[in-house]
């Protein structure tokens, strides 16, 4: 079955963004394994906030082949796209839980863009709330967090306050030569 991998930088203080929404301090010097891990991704979740964010930066909408659900109770302005290319996006408006099921459970389906949706894991990108209703749920299966070695002093938590304790298991770990370190965990179930 599909996994749900949460897959996500945050500040040795907890924080995945500066008080602002800003990313601009994140390192950019390697790759840190990012390469295979999209790879094994098909789908992409994301919060309305995160996806503004994606839109704003330059360049090409850097999911191309990947179907994306971005949670919005409105309709928001789809992402240039370059020739050739579609982008697979939907804006969506219902019960985490219902969707993850169906996502999951998910036959191999031919697609435009990717050539089989079903086949890989769902990234849960972002933001802080949709990540709070994903662990207040127990939807994610495995933990990727990469911790920036830097302080925020402020900003934009990794868990807002909710009300969950989940217990997990430390699967592997990996540090870095710029002083990241990536912990990855299995969900306790």
């Amino acid at each position: 079955m599909r996994q749900i991998v949460l897959y996500i930088t945050t500040s040795l203080d907890g924080y995945i963004a500066s008080k602002d929404g800003s990313i601009d301090w994140l390192f950019t010097d390697q790759d840190y394994g990012y390469g295979d891990f999209i790879c094994s991704v098909d789908t992409v979740l994301m919060g309305r906030k995160s996806y503004e964010q994606i839109l704003g930066f330059d360049g090409v909408f850097p999911y191309l082949g990947k179907q994306v659900k971005v949670f919005s109770r409105h309709p928001l302005p789809r992402p240039e796209t370059v020739v050739g290319a579609e982008v697979d996006i939907e804006f969506v408006n219902q019960d985490i839980v219902e969707l993850v099921q169906s996502l999951k459970q998910l036959e191999i389906q031919s697609t435009a863009t990717s050539g089989a949706v079903g086949t890989g894991n769902i990234w849960l990108l972002g933001g802080s709330n949709m990540l709070r209703q994903f662990v207040e749920q127990d939807l994610i299966d495995e933990y990727r967090i990469f911790i920036h070695p830097l302080i925020l002093g402020e900003g934009i938590p990794l868990f807002e306050t909710g009300h969950y304790q989940k217990q997990l298991q430390l699967i592997d770990s990996q540090s870095y030569s710029s002083g990241m370190v990536e912990l990855r965990y299995r969900a306790a179930r």
